[in-house]
């Protein structure tokens, strides 16, 4: 247990040190409906780019030994036009995995995305942690907003992570896609944090 502890702290300091100083703030989802948000707001001044996530799309799956931590977010890079969407997903256990690609399963269609940035770390002799993200785009963030049911399979040549999003993901995949398909909603979404 205390190596959970510990580990589960030194995700969230890995996390907070790597994409800077984050604030949260809660908004109503499209015209005030009843569902309410908690979106976390991220600035990287290194690289100069600005991410939103919400907190509602953690997804945490945990197997025997391996722990999967998994999340979308949205960035943006200062004087530029493009959005950019990612899946981010964060493996630590006793083994190397080397994930490399995520399947979707949207109301049964298929897609594949292959990742376009891997950290890997040994913390200690028996625990290593991967980082890899996987940029999403437009087409199957569209598709993933509007699905039914969500089936997500992070894969290695040797090993499977399957998960499953629920409502909470889904809804938060929506807002997701509107502010990754418009500059405007999401400049307007940062503008939030600082009123």
């Amino acid at each position: 247990m205390k190596n959970k502890v510990f580990f589960s702290l030194l995700i969230a300091l890995t996390m907070v040190f790597l994409l800077g100083c984050a604030k949260t703030v809660t908004l109503q989802l499209d015209g005030g409906s009843s569902t309410s948000v908690d979106w976390l707001h991220i600035y990287d001044e290194f690289q100069k780019r600005t991410y939103l996530t919400t907190k509602a799309m953690n997804i945490q799956k945990i197997m025997l030994f391996y722990d999967y931590n998994c999340k979308f977010q949205v960035g943006h890079t200062d004087n530029s036009d493009v959005i950019d969407a990612f899946f981010f997903l964060i493996y630590s256990g006793p083994d190397w995995h080397f994930y490399e690609r995520l399947t979707f399963l949207i109301d049964g269609e298929t897609f594949v995305v292959d990742s376009s940035q891997n950290d890997r770390k040994v913390i200690r002799a028996n625990k290593v942690v991967e980082n890899v993200y996987f940029k999403i785009d437009s087409d199957i963030l569209e598709k993933l907003s509007k699905a039914s049911t969500i089936k997500v399979r992070a894969s290695s040549s040797k090993f499977n992570a399957d998960l499953e999003l629920v409502s909470k993901h889904k809804i938060a995949l929506k807002q997701l896609y509107k502010l990754s398909s418009s500059k405007e909603a999401f400049q307007q979404m940062v503008s939030k944090f600082w009123n």
